[in-house]
């Protein structure tokens, strides 16, 4: 439903042809045959992935991969990567990703859980288990304005979890509501992929937080009228 609003506020259909297959199929014959480097790119880039895929086999650290196969490229004899593309490398971009995913470690730290924890509890007795998603819900939503979601997961999964023993629920469903609250974002900021998506300029921060506006609105209509029913069923709640 939320891709269909988009595609109608976007004027979609002024796109027309480019979710075609013969579309991709002129592209891949526009390209010409892979070149000597995109050949050793690939090969590089099917290291990468066999190492992830045997992670649990081999227990190294997958950063030692994301870290060591990229150089490669620039090694004599291979001489993919070039100078050139290294002087383009927007260095600040990646120090305030840093300095945002930061925040989580820093919440944590200064014990926000326990604050959190605190401060509900005595908020949410005696309320529907509804009302008590909800707040959750939105909780999460706003949270993320501070932390980044890897900081969230770190530093709300413990208080939600005693919040949710404390009023008698399961933390299943409050615990996945906390999940959902963090994908409801306003700003390219809050969650890292994003911030890099945006960063590139393929959307205005205007259009960006009207989208999302609307993503939200349309998520909590049906976080009561879709999700919560099918827990009931599944006995979650």
């Amino acid at each position: 439903i939320i891709l269909i609003v988009w595609m109608k506020m976007l004027n979609a259909k002024q796109l027309g042809g480019y979710g075609e297959k013969e579309y991709f199929e002129q592209e891949l014959q526009r390209m010409g045959k892979m070149s000597i480097e995109e050949k050793k790119t690939a090969f590089i880039t099917l290291l990468l992935v066999l190492f992830l895929l045997t992670n649990p086999i081999h227990g190294i650290d997958v950063a030692y991969a994301f870290l060591i196969l990229p150089l490669l490229l620039f090694f004599p004899g291979i001489n993919v990567g070039k100078k050139q593309a290294l002087d383009r490398i927007n260095i600040s971009l990646f120090a305030f990703i840093g300095t945002c995913m930061a925040i989580g470690t820093v919440g944590s730290a200064v014990g926000m859980s326990s604050l959190i924890t605190t401060t509900l509890v005595p908020l949410l007795e005696g309320k529907s288990t509804i009302v008590v998603l909800y707040v959750i819900l939105i909780i999460g939503m706003f949270v993320n304005f501070l932390m980044t979601p890897a900081g969230l997961n770190a530093c709300l999964s413990t208080p939600v979890t005693q919040i949710s023993m404390d009023l008698g629920i399961n933390p299943m469903a409050p615990l996945l509501t906390m999940f959902m609250g963090m994908d409801q974002v306003f700003l390219p900021y809050e969650v890292t992929s994003i911030l890099l998506v945006f960063s590139y300029g393929f959307i205005s921060m205007k259009d960006f937080i009207k989208y999302n506006l609307i993503k939200t609105v349309l998520y909590f209509v049906f976080f009561g009228l879709i999700q919560i029913p099918f827990w009931k069923l599944l006995w979650l709640i």
